[in-house]
């Protein structure tokens, strides 16, 4: 699988939104909060992975509390530093360096161009890794240029199938080319999980995680699926076989 192109919502499936237990893997910052409070959280940096913050409204409709909880649960996440108003811009939040720390974040990637049950064990196993997961779907450009042919599905409907998926969060397009660096900058992950074939990736997030001083977190995951369907090509030279 390739994992990054060139310079790089709902979801939230662990638990309901009702329920008060805390999520699969809270980081230091965040086991002071319950469940409900870090969804919160998760929610506004998803909308910030948009480049778009979150109003007090949009976070009322999403959760279904009342105007007065909504508001209560905002100011107390303001009161712990984990929330922040944008100045100037009234009922508009981000995260603070702290929210951003009461949580963890997968990030996985790849072609996606005819999605497998190798895809899928890869992409449970990562979730169970952090609280999110996001996925960059790399580029028809990006593709063409690695493997020397185009995908079959163009680069939306393959981003678009991948977030459907239930243990991912976000999908995102990567961008033009492999640049792993600004990939790293945008989702800013602390956990990277790598397929069984990305051998120079990991090496790529590990220099850049040195260079910058970071604790990027590289998990290599095995390799998933039936030995003749685990991969996508193997699974369009069986259709052209079977179809001849």
């Amino acid at each position: 699988m390739i994992l990054f192109d060139e310079t790089i919502e709902e979801g939230l499936p662990v638990l309901s939104w009702g329920d008060s237990k805390i999520l699969t893997h809270p980081r230091e910052a965040g086991k002071t909060l319950d469940g409900r409070m870090r969804r919160f959280l998760c929610k506004v940096y998803l909308a910030q992975l948009e480049k778009r913050s979150v109003s007090k409204d949009e976070m009322r409709q999403y959760t279904g509390l009342s105007n007065d909880e909504c508001e209560a649960l905002l100011l107390k996440l303001k009161e712990m530093g984990f929330l922040a108003e944008l100045t100037g811009d009234v009922g508009r939040f981000r995260l603070t360096d702290e929210g951003r720390r009461s949580f963890s974040v997968v990030l996985a990637g790849g072609v996606f161009d005819v999605i497998h049950v190798g895809h899928l064990a890869m992409l449970q196993e990562a979730k169970t890794l952090g609280d999110l997961l996001i996925v960059v779907v790399a580029r028809d450009s990006t593709v063409e240029k690695l493997k020397g042919k185009k995908p079959v599905f163009p680069e939306e409907p393959r981003r678009f199938l991948v977030e459907c998926l239930k243990p991912v969060d976000k999908a995102v397009l990567g961008y033009e080319g492999i640049v792993v660096e600004q990939v790293i900058r945008d989702v800013a992950p602390d956990i990277v999980a790598v397929g069984y074939d990305q051998e120079d990736v990991e090496k790529a997030v590990r220099q850049i995680a040195a260079l910058r001083g970071t604790s990027i977190k590289v998990v290599r995951m095995p390799k998933y699926g039936l030995e003749r369907l685990d991969s996508s090509t193997k699974i369009k030279r069986r259709v052209v076989d079977e179809w001849r």
